[in-house]
């Protein structure tokens, strides 16, 4: 009955005995169970209860948008990694091993509803790093609002949103480490044309 913002989850089976909750956005989940006895009609007070999800890795980053049949992609690079080029943890590269800057995986693209696209880095180190994000392929002809939330450790600490044109890139900021300890920077930089749209080699 309730779950983050352009979150995709829906239960599973929600009206059988055994229901599933996919979760794929960190946040806070709310389900609702109602019984109803099926000879009388007769239902039962609605019981609520809400579970917050949090992710395992060091760091994770996410994002997601406000419309949908809209295509945004999810940059992240370590400090001195160039975006589009061999360390863009992205559809670019789903997989990467940084060395002494952690190790990184993209969720996966996503082209259709409201995202979310994520990247999780592990074996973090003291470095920064960088969060971009390109409104790749627009169906609606619209502006759209994309939003990227970061936790650290497990924990909230913060977001970036911005209104978006197809083609543009968005340089949204960084997050700074610290010995383990995090603070986000946001770019004062506005969004910018860019007509790439492959990966370099």
């Amino acid at each position: 009955v309730d779950k983050p913002a352009f979150s995709n989850t829906f239960l599973d089976n929600a009206t059988t005995a055994v229901a599933q909750l996919n979760i794929d956005i960190a946040g806070d989940y709310t389900v609702q169970l109602i019984v109803t006895d099926p000879e009388t009609g007769a239902a039962s007070a609605p019981a609520r209860h809400t579970v917050t999800a949090r992710p395992l890795e060091e760091l994770y980053v996410a994002l997601t948008w406000d419309k949908d049949d809209t295509d945004l992609d999810l940059h992240l690079v370590p400090n001195a990694g160039v975006f589009w080029g061999d360390e863009d943890a992205s559809f670019c590269n789903p997989e990467l091993d940084w060395g002494e800057r952690g190790l990184a995986v993209f969720s996966g693209d996503v082209s259709e509803g409201f995202g979310p696209e994520a990247v999780s880095i592990t074996d973090m180190a003291d470095t920064s790093y960088h969060i971009g994000v390109h409104y790749f392929e627009d169906n609606r002809g619209a502006s759209i609002t994309a939003t990227v939330t970061i936790y650290l450790n497990g924990e909230f600490k913060g977001t970036f949103t911005e209104d978006l044109n197809h083609n543009y890139f968005w340089k949204a900021g960084y997050i700074r480490i610290e010995e383990g300890e995090g603070s986000i920077v946001e770019h004062d930089d506005s969004p910018y044309f860019s007509s790439i749209r492959e990966c370099s080699e």
